[in-house]
């Protein structure tokens, strides 16, 4: 059964000892305020599929679509990953099915978790180490500030897009359901005034709501967006942007661990939401002539699907806090099965069930084209799940600012929850800003939840020594992993005594040899394992081609 090979244990034995003082380093080590061992299985697997999940499946009805449903499943569908104990079992005769899901951004999380147990006296992740902090252990400070800015920025454009997407469903709850409720203070152009908007005045339902096509009437708007009316270059207030930073703002303060419940929440929420609009897609009446075998637009997938298993960024984060007998692997291949469900269930249905879908179906479900349930739910979906994400990202951006001693606990909390929120209603109605800080965000994730995390795992494992080696005509050292040495991080390696000649800093060790000495998490079977480094670059190769083909499709939509 697919649920026994995801739930068999999967973290690595206890290697022998090797001298290491088991030391404990206190949340507070850093003058900040960190949160502690508390994300057991079930919570973790919560967080980690709000984070896959949440607002991108909302891009993948348009993408089956336009791509065709053969494109968009062997897009989610691009390996077969076989569980690091399946090949053990297989060889005691014991059959052990395999899931097919997009594995490489999984396989990304998974190696960084093993990088970052790798770091001495840390292999239990006992030691507070964030994002950047595993480019300051390999590599070094200036490595470590680089990856922190870009950490921040992307962080901070997703934040800035989804908080002034939280406040337009808030704003469009309000005008759908009481009329006059929703409100704004209109700043710009002058003069300043209260200005009211409701969906009954703005918004104008089709006739035929099952019908195939929609027909707008002249001059109105199908998707209605709050206060469009207004103007593009218009500032304003809303009063769902006054809601929005008086429920989520405070959560951002918060630490991981104490946001744990309303992740919980936030992730029951996302399973029932989609349930219902599954019920309401079946029931609109499905018509295959609404999804092709094979699309105009095939290759778009490639974009969509990878940046919508983006996750490597809060992985440190959440090692730093999940309870000591919770597995990696078992909380990230669950978590992106059942992403990769949810994602298939909602692309196909919905792509079945309305012959013109939008960018964001969510424009479409708050819509008056759908009924009435559906419409709260699509509003409820922009503020549980899309809301409750702002303040994961909020504490993630506070603690690499913290814990790599970038700024103190004061001002980390200016930088990734003041400013935020105070940018974000000068966004409300700027478009084409959001559309910048989307393409922006395209190049950040990229870069930051793909390559850089294979990047540090080939260091961490001495990959970098070998190619030197290699390049200038030494031969690559043993292969066997038993003889593989240890070089403490920045010391060069003379090949021909296999000693360090240069001054060592800190005692950051790094496995130089062939194969892999140890690796904790396991996240490669063991037929895989001598093939460790392999397989990474392999990835990280794969990886720099499609990348850039992704983000150049994504920006050219």
């Amino acid at each position: 059964m697919l649920a026994e090979q995801l739930l068999s244990p999967d973290e690595g034995e206890p290697l022998e000892d090797s001298g290491e003082e088991a030391v404990c380093v206190p949340a507070s080590s850093r003058s900040g305020r960190f949160g502690g061992k508390g994300f057991g299985l079930l919570a973790s697997i919560a967080l980690t599929t709000n984070n896959i999940s949440g607002a991108g499946m909302l891009e993948f009805p348009q993408m089956f679509q336009r791509a065709g449903l053969l494109p968009s499943l062997l897009s989610l569908c691009l390996v077969t990953p076989v569980h690091p104990d399946a090949a053990t079992r297989r060889s005691r005769g014991v059959c052990v099915p395999r899931a097919q899901v997009c594995v490489v951004a999984t396989l990304s999380a998974t190696t960084l978790a093993d990088t970052v147990a790798r770091i001495p006296r840390n292999r239990d992740f006992r030691r507070r180490v964030e994002f950047s902090d595993i480019f300051e252990h390999y590599i070094g400070r200036r490595t470590a500030m680089l990856t922190q800015a870009v950490v921040f920025l992307n962080l901070l454009s997703q934040n800035l897009a989804a908080i002034v997407a939280t406040a337009q469903m808030f704003d469009s709850f309000a005008g759908a359901f009481w009329p006059g409720a929703s409100v704004a203070l209109r700043l710009s152009p002058a003069p300043v005034a209260l200005v009211r908007w409701d969906a009954a005045s703005h918004c104008h339902p089709s006739k035929s709501f099952k019908s195939e096509t929609y027909h707008k009437p002249e001059g109105a708007s199908a998707l209605c967006v709050p206060f469009a009316s207004e103007g593009q270059d218009a500032l304003l207030i809303s009063a769902g942007y006054v809601a929005c930073v008086a429920l989520f703002a405070p959560l951002g303060l918060l630490t991981l661990e104490e946001n744990m419940l309303q992740q919980n929440f936030s992730f029951v929420a996302l399973l029932l939401l989609v349930t219902q609009f599954v019920f309401a897609f079946c029931s609109t009446g499905l018509r295959a002539g609404s999804l092709p075998w094979i699309g105009e637009h095939w290759i778009d997938t490639v974009g969509v699907v990878i940046f919508n298993f983006a996750f490597c960024v809060t992985v440190p984060s959440w090692l730093n806090e999940k309870a000591p007998g919770v597995s990696v692997n078992r909380v990230f291949w669950i978590s992106t099965v059942l992403s990769t469900l949810l994602y298939t269930s909602v692309g196909v249905l919905g792509a079945l069930a309305f012959a013109d879908v939008p960018e964001n179906i969510l424009s479409l479900l708050v819509s008056e084209r759908v009924g009435l349930t559906t419409r709260l739910c699509g509003i409820l979906f922009g503020v549980l799940i899309i809301g409750l994400g702002v303040p994961i990202f909020c504490v993630i951006m506070r603690y690499n600012l913290v814990n790599g001693g970038f700024c103190s606990e004061p001002w980390a909390h200016v930088w990734s929850s003041v400013l935020p929120w105070g940018m974000g209603w000068t966004l409300y109605q700027g478009s084409a800003m959001l559309k910048l800080l989307d393409y922006s965000g395209l190049v950040l994730n990229g870069f930051i939840d793909f390559v850089a995390p294979g990047v540090v795992t080939l260091i961490s494992l001495g990959a970098a020594q070998r190619i030197a080696c290699c390049w200038r005509g030494f031969p690559t050292p043993s292969s066997s992993a038993n003889s593989a040495t240890y070089t403490s991080a920045g010391a060069m390696v003379d090949p021909t005594k296999g000693s360090s000649s240069a001054t060592t800093h800190g005692d950051s060790l790094q496995p130089v040899g062939h194969r892999v000495a140890c690796t904790f998490i396991k996240p490669f079977p063991a037929a895989l394992r001598p093939f460790y480094v392999e397989i990474v670059g392999g990835m990280v190769a794969f990886l720099l081609v499609v990348l850039p083909i992704a983000v150049w499709l994504q920006a050219n939509d």
